[in-house]
């Protein structure tokens, strides 16, 4: 678990499951984000748009993504809450408007970092949305070399 912890808060994008030894079981393919090309989502609470935050993804599906979130904040994520994603942001070109529902579908809190990884599930999504997202895997997958 430490091996996980220290992976994503670095960034790094190895096929983690595959090293610990856990079978895949994703319907989708996700595509990884680098240090290089960081992709930062802006994230509430459905219930506290107020409670904004930034949040480090670091991989993402057609069917959702995995995120760092600092823990700088009374910010209480747990499994089954619902966000929304408003914005998604990176270094280079991308810079999308999605306001897509998501559902926390686990989270990991090693409990000596200041981070939380937070697996979350595309609940509600426009075809708008969906086609951001497409071209946003599009370029990661270009960007990885894939």
């Amino acid at each position: 678990m430490l091996y996980l912890s220290i992976c994503f808060i670095l960034g790094e994008t190895p096929d983690l499951l595959w090293k610990i030894g856990m079978r895949e079981q994703r319907v989708h393919e996700r595509i990884y984000f680098t240090s290089e090309t960081e992709v930062v989502g802006t994230f509430h609470p459905v219930n506290a748009p107020e409670n904004a935050f930034f949040a480090r993804i670091l991989n993402m599906s057609l069917g959702g993504l995995f995120a760092s979130i600092r823990l700088d904040r009374d910010l209480k994520l747990k499994t089954n809450d619902l966000l929304v994603l408003n914005e998604i942001h990176s270094n280079s070109i991308i810079n999308q408007t999605t306001n897509i529902l998501l559902e926390v579908r686990w989270t990991h809190d090693q409990g000596m970092f200041d981070y939380l990884g937070c697996g979350c599930q595309f609940i509600e999504i426009t075809d708008d949305g969906l086609q951001q997202i497409r071209k946003l895997l599009e370029w990661g997958g270009l960007m990885a070399g894939i």
